[in-house]
């Protein structure tokens, strides 16, 4: 949906006669580009100093020329809301062999590669880690160690497994303490959540990275440490989703301005005009970003968006609804669940 073109205040008298048919052009056609119309390029360099116009110098000499902002229609773009359905079941042999992965990765680092006799250990019935034998780092003798299902190792050595299986329930039931509002609200949104991992900055608890059972490699998301809120977006490492977990709380700054915009779209596709805000189409107005035109090797316009966060689309689409389309997904995607 796109909301009219306001009325353009009337060109200046001050403008060359070959600058008036240039504004009359671009008032009827929004974009002219340098195929489409007999007049030259300096004519709408007169109106861009005007306000009235942007130029946009393309390869092979070629140039297209766009309505200034002021003289823009806008976009209104409808974003699906909802409660978050119930998360997709897991495969339980997929759910086994995430949860055993990074423990396990963890157990070889901690061990130096020197370990043996791995043992899960469970309270209550449920699986909370692993207890292993391995040689000391000093080369004194044999110790044991643990691991927990969320990849925290043992700070201190034990001289007996059970000793180690203990210390490990302990610390299990603590982390599970503060953390069950953060897992609880992931188990909701998420399909198999496991390996939380708390995210401080100076000392103070933001949240958890977690893991997801999905068959990409790598899934990871974020929660708040009170459950309050859970991230939608998929990651692949988990340094990415603690990244966002910051910026999330920090609230960073994004894109505001349609010239920003502008210079971070040409930082993916240097021929990128003709940008036009977005909207959400509801009462509160909230901008999503712009969509933008690229003309392709046969003068055909292709369009991508870029979102107020700065995220530019990969690809580009053939028609512009498409991109309005993609934009209100990522919309969805930076904006988490709130819990509360």
């Amino acid at each position: 949906m796109t909301t009219p073109i306001p009325d353009a205040v009337r060109p200046s008298p001050k403008l060359s006669p070959r600058a008036t048919r240039a504004w009359q052009l671009l008032r009827s056609r929004a974009t002219v580009h340098c195929t489409d119309c007999k007049l030259d390029i300096r004519a709408f360099e007169d109106l861009q100093r005007c306000g009235l116009a942007a130029v946009t110098r393309l390869p092979h000499q070629q140039w297209v020329a766009e309505l200034g902002p002021a003289h823009k229609e806008i976009l209104e773009v409808t974003v699906p809301t909802g409660a978050p359905e119930p998360p997709s079941p897991v495969d339980d042999d997929l759910l086994r062999l995430r949860i055993r992965s990074e423990p396990l990765r963890v157990v070889g680092q901690v061990s130096r590669g020197h370990h043996f006799d791995i043992e899960p250990v469970l309270d209550d019935g449920d699986l909370v880690g692993w207890a292993f034998r391995t040689l000391h780092p000093s080369g004194s003798g044999l110790v044991y160690g643990w691991v927990s299902v969320d990849a925290q190792a043992c700070s201190s050595w034990s001289t007996a497994r059970q000793e180690a299986a203990s210390e490990l329930r302990t610390a299990h039931r603590e982390e599970a303490a503060h953390s069950a509002a953060a897992r609880a609200a992931a188990v909701a949104v998420h399909p198999g959540p496991h390996c939380f991992q708390p995210v401080y900055r100076q000392e103070q608890l933001l949240g958890y990275t977690l893991r997801l059972a999905l068959r990409t490699t790598g899934a990871c998301t974020w929660v708040t440490s009170d459950g309050s809120v859970v991230a939608r977006r998929i990651l692949q490492y988990r340094e990415e989703a603690a990244a966002a977990l910051t910026a999330y709380l920090d609230t960073l700054p994004g894109l505001s301005t349609d010239e920003d915009a502008r210079a971070a779209a040409r930082r993916s596709f240097p021929q990128a005009y003709n940008l036009l805000r977005a909207y959400q189409c509801d009462d509160a107005q909230q901008l999503l970003g712009w969509i933008f035109c690229v003309p392709d090797e046969r003068g055909r316009h292709r369009f991508g968006w870029i979102a107020t966060t700065g995220r530019t689309c990969a690809e580009l689409t053939s028609d512009r609804p498409s991109a309005c389309g993609y934009l209100a997904g990522e919309h969805v995607l930076n904006t988490p669940w709130t819990t509360r």
